[in-house]
């Protein structure tokens, strides 16, 4: 088994950083089109314009997490690293 395997059906965590997220309104609206889709669990707002979201990877991918922001006109530079958040 190597480090980066997965288990299907767990809740995983991604740490976003949104480039074009200035306002608390913008989080909310971020937050709003995530929560409407299936498996995403809860989205948490850190300062520098960083989110992250909780999500069961049996159900969804980064790369839907990815989709869903192109879609509501955010802009995602990269994951951010779980040390960052101080």
């Amino acid at each position: 088994m190597s480090w980066y395997f997965q288990n299907k059906n767990q809740i995983d965590s991604a740490l976003l950083i949104i480039t074009n997220m200035s306002t608390k309104e913008d989080f909310l609206k971020i937050k709003n089109e995530f929560m409407s889709v299936e498996g995403i669990k809860d989205v948490k707002y850190y300062p520098s314009k960083r989110i992250q979201v909780l999500y069961d990877n049996g159900k969804i991918t980064l790369q839907h997490l990815t989709m869903i922001l192109d879609k509501t006109g955010y802009k995602y530079v990269k994951r951010a690293c779980r040390n960052c958040m101080k």
